[in-house]
């Protein structure tokens, strides 16, 4: 049985995970809508951070500093 620690940590992940795909499709919404196109950093940023997630670069960034 898993320490529910585990577990909230897991159920963490799936919120940022949703969260994250929220705010990737609202940017692209408002990126292709109006025109002056402000939105390309903050748009940039998110996807670098969804990429992290998605790879677990957090996880291996906690392993590392645990050594």
């Amino acid at each position: 049985m898993c320490h529910p620690s585990v577990i909230y940590l897991y159920m963490m992940r799936d919120i940022i995970k949703y969260t994250l795909q929220i705010v990737i499709s609202v940017l692209v919404a408002m990126e292709v809508s109006i025109p002056p196109n402000d939105y390309v950093r903050h748009l940039i940023v998110v996807l670098i951070l969804y990429i992290c997630f998605k790879n677990k670069v957090d996880e291996r960034i906690l392993t590392w500093f645990d050594k």
